[in-house]
């Protein structure tokens, strides 16, 4: 058991917490560390979020890196996106079957972000038929493969090579809803109000003073610095374009997506032509300005939420 007192600054708090066995209180000084170590994917995550919700944000344990993501979005703008945007998790191609154009996706993190949410409670894969009979005339305006070069059959295929390489395609319907909310999607919206900011934010003040009155000052640094770092997003505004999520055609989008020409994975987008046309193929933001005060305080943040978490864990 602890029985001292006096934390590792020497200070006595108001409200004694003697009494917490020594393994307890060692794992939860390395919990914060080791939650949130620093991810190769945050500048990734940092251009998704900023897109679909259209400001920057910052969680109340940021993890380790996003805070100097923040200052480099600022000093470097459009360059930090283009770097971002080609992390290989958002290098996809598309392919517009309406209209047969080819072309990367332009808010390759976002629609990222929005696939993985899709497909993050998907069912089981439906296989195949191996037997796939093609029509004589199926594409319009060519003339019948001649039975001398026609394709074989996948069964015939089958039989030939030992090994299959199999392909998976994800089919995302993405359409505006139009239904009423459900009482989730209600709560979602109090919470996102201004009275539900205004209430985490005094509940995030009362966090750091008991924090402070327990002794734990290294975790009420790490609140306070999310705290006023959220607080200093809510000044830089975003952008959207004329037109954001607006339809130029009266039929629905079809796209097909992968990394490359000979992926196994491959995703369908149908629906709202507005919204799936926007999200690849077209600019959904405009950078934050920022002055050079901005800029240096995230820098700061970054530093002092590195210092806190090792001085927590140490």
């Amino acid at each position: 058991m602890l029985t001292g007192d006096l934390g590792a600054l020497g200070l006595r708090p108001f409200l004694s917490v003697t009494g917490i066995p020594a393994i307890l209180a060692e794992w939860s000084a390395l919990l914060p560390l080791v939650s949130h170590l620093a991810d190769h994917d945050e500048d990734h995550r940092i251009i998704g979020g900023l897109a679909l919700e259209g400001h920057l944000t910052v969680g109340l344990f940021p993890k380790l890196g996003y805070l100097d993501g923040l200052r480099r979005l600022l000093q470097y703008g459009s360059a930090f996106l283009d770097r971002a945007n080609a992390n290989s998790v958002s290098t996809y191609k598309v392919w517009d079957v309406n209209w047969g154009s080819v072309f990367n996706r332009a808010n390759g993190s976002a629609m990222s972000m929005v696939t993985e949410y899709a497909l993050r409670k998907q069912h089981k894969a439906i296989d195949m038929p191996e037997d796939v009979s093609m029509e004589p005339s199926g594409f319009p305006g060519k003339a019948p493969l001649p039975a001398s070069i026609a394709p074989a059959s996948c069964s015939q295929i089958a039989t030939k090579s030992p090994f299959r390489r199999y392909q998976e395609l994800h089919i995302i319907r993405m359409v505006r809803p139009n239904q009423k909310r459900s009482i989730r999607g209600k709560m979602v919206l109090v919470l996102l109000s201004r009275t539900g900011k205004v209430a985490y934010h005094i509940f995030l003040v009362g966090l750091v003073v008991m924090l402070c009155l327990i002794g734990a000052y290294g975790s009420a640094t790490m609140v306070l610095n999310g705290l006023i770092s959220k607080s200093m997003c809510r000044i830089l505004r975003v952008k959207r374009p004329s037109g954001y999520l607006e339809s130029n055609e009266n039929h629905e989008a079809c796209m097909l997506s992968a990394v490359h020409e000979n992926a196994q994975n491959w995703y369908l987008y149908l629906g709202d032509r507005g919204v799936i046309d926007w999200m690849l193929n077209k600019t959904m933001l405009a950078m934050p300005s920022a002055n050079r005060l901005q800029t240096y305080y995230f820098r700061m943040a970054h530093l002092l939420q590195l210092l806190a978490m090792t001085f927590v864990a140490a």
